[in-house]
């Protein structure tokens, strides 16, 4: 990491970046004497071609297109695409990289990265790389995954090749976009280096406040999924640190062999998967599906022991479930393979278009799944979505044996309702309030709901379907800018009627509704971490994805 002056002197120049106006960057990779090189133009005949386009300031999103090119072997287009993202994207890219880094080493005492960490993913680099050796030419599974890999490699390449000062390899650019992850991989090594103190592990079984702090921060987000007339609507807001704010909406076609891959999602610089989650998806056979999460917490430390590097992280199996899958059955079938039991989600998956022309949904097209290390459920809950009308999601899982293994009764025994499926605020606010939510924009709505005056968040800026940390006292201590940072929405007729690209409502920043300030960064008291290449102030409005 850059210290003293040459760090103030990135900071500035980021911090300029930031506010200078965009315009919209082509680009696109070729091969030449044998190697990876990027044109400042979009070129069909290209192994990758795309654009960037950074309008941070004005709406807090930037936007990536890339598409590959099918005359190419498939080796070369997950390459040449990942070396286009690093590449177009080197500025932002470099800004998130202080932020993540900053904000991850702050839990250890030394402010370092372990050892044992960095030893857990080289090892699970390794694995990868073996693994698809040995098996990639004979298994689409494998190979798959070796695209994946290419494509890591390309992102890392291409960063690197527009010269910013600070470099990165494989492994740093492994290890931010495993981010997520983490959240089970770092105390599961923690714990297991007993002689290592430099993390302290929350005692869950007392559940004290740090248990509590474990619990806010590291379960993030709240997803709706609402049936109105005719129509089925889909929506997300990211829960995370409000330095994690740089944002890029990033479209991907690949033109593999093995069929077509399309798919548009929320994300940051740097992520090779969405992270928020929210994805809209394409089928080879023209479905349109959603894909969303939300982070549930592991309170049962015994769990860790089912971490391992010998797995695929959930960074990776996500997008291979949406590339292989073509149902929502079909997903979670390759999702659940190589489970690696980090950053465990409630995951949904949605076909928009098996809607019947009564509103109700087909059998088969939504199925939600919950994982924990060693073990995935998933089902069709198409059924219940009916019955209801609506599916909820708020960081509490659904299915009673993943909810009991991971420790939750245990949280109610000794905090109460707020770790109850059906009791918490998140849930009674959606219960009461998702009459109102028809279509894409209801949802929306819904999803940036923050009311001081509304008894079931007694008052509390945290209990909200939109939290907002940062309006705590500042001696609360869950104070923090921690916070819903977004919403994306969609619905089937949206989906229907519009490219991929164009088919959400997104807002990016912290809510500012029912007479909540606008967050800033110049505003806010308490401790705060790294936050470059964002504007101070996020006031944005609601804009269409594109």
């Amino acid at each position: 990491m850059t210290k003293g002056a040459p760090r103030m002197l990135l900071f500035l120049l980021l911090a300029l970046f930031a506010v200078v106006g965009a315009e919209v960057v082509p680009g696109s990779v070729i091969m030449q004497s044998g190697s990876l090189v990027f044109q400042n133009k979009e070129d069909a005949k290209a192994i990758a071609s795309g654009n960037f386009e950074d309008v941070m300031n004005s709406t807090g999103w930037s936007y990536l297109h890339v598409t590959t090119n099918g005359d190419y072997k498939d080796g070369y287009q997950a390459i040449a695409a990942g070396y286009l993202e690093g590449y177009l994207t080197a500025d932002l890219l470099e800004a998130q990289w202080h932020n993540y880094h900053d904000h991850f080493v702050a839990d250890f005492t030394d402010k370092q990265v372990p050892d044992a960490v960095i030893t857990f993913f080289t090892d699970h680099y390794s694995y990868m790389v073996q693994q698809t050796q040995m098996k990639s030419y004979s298994d689409d599974y494998w190979y798959q995954v070796m695209l994946r890999l290419k494509e890591l490699q390309g992102m890392t390449d291409g960063y690197n090749a527009a010269g910013k000062k600070t470099q990165l390899s494989v492994i740093d650019m492994l290890m931010m976009t495993s981010e997520g992850d983490c959240y089970e991989i770092v105390p599961a090594v923690m714990q297991a280096a007993e002689k290592d103190t430099r993390l302290s592990i929350p005692d869950f079984q007392a559940f004290d406040i740090e248990a509590e702090r474990h619990f806010h921060f590291r379960t993030h987000c709240s997803a709706l999924i609402k049936l109105s007339g005719n129509e089925v609507a889909a929506g997300h807001t990211t829960w995370t640190q409000m330095s994690e704010m740089v944002r890029v909406y990033k479209s991907f076609e690949y033109n593999f062999s093995t069929g077509k891959a399309k798919y548009s999602f929320s994300s940051k610089p740097g992520m090779l998967f969405s992270k928020d989650d929210y994805y809209t998806v394409e089928t080879p056979a023209g479905h349109k599906m959603v894909v969303m999460e939300t982070t549930n917490s592991i309170m049962n430390t015994t769990l860790y022991q089912f971490v391992k590097p010998q797995t695929l992280l959930t960074w990776m199996r996500v997008p291979l479930a949406i590339r292989m899958a073509a149902t929502p059955q079909q997903w979670f079938e390759v999702f659940e393979k190589e489970n690696s039991g980090t950053y465990c989600n409630q995951w949904m998956v949605l076909d928009t278009t098996m809607i019947n022309a009564d509103g109700t949904m087909q059998s088969g097209s939504f199925f939600v799944g919950e994982q924990i290390p060693g073990y995935v459920h998933y089902a069709d809950m198409t059924a219940v979505l009916n019955e209801q009308g609506y599916w909820p999601s708020y960081n509490i899982p659904y299915f009673k044996d993943i909810y009991t293994v991971s420790g939750y009764p245990n949280a109610v025994a000794k905090k109460g309702d707020g770790y109850s499926y059906t009791k918490c605020p998140r849930a009674r606010l959606f219960a009461e309030h998702q009459a109102t939510a028809t279509g894409a924009q209801g949802v929306f709505d819904l999803l940036r709901y923050n009311d001081p005056t509304d008894p079931v968040q007694n008052g509390s800026p945290a209990a909200a379907i939109a939290s907002r940390y940062d309006l705590l006292p500042p001696t609360d201590p869950l104070h923090a800018a921690f916070g819903a940072i977004d919403a994306k929405t969609t619905d089937s007729s949206l989906l229907r009627t519009k490219s991929l690209e164009t088919a959400s409502l997104i807002q990016s920043g912290p809510t500012h509704n029912n007479g909540r300030p606008a967050f800033s960064w110049s505003g806010y008291v308490g401790q705060t971490y790294t936050h470059l290449g964002m504007p101070d102030a996020w006031n944005m409005t609601q804009v269409q994805s594109k």
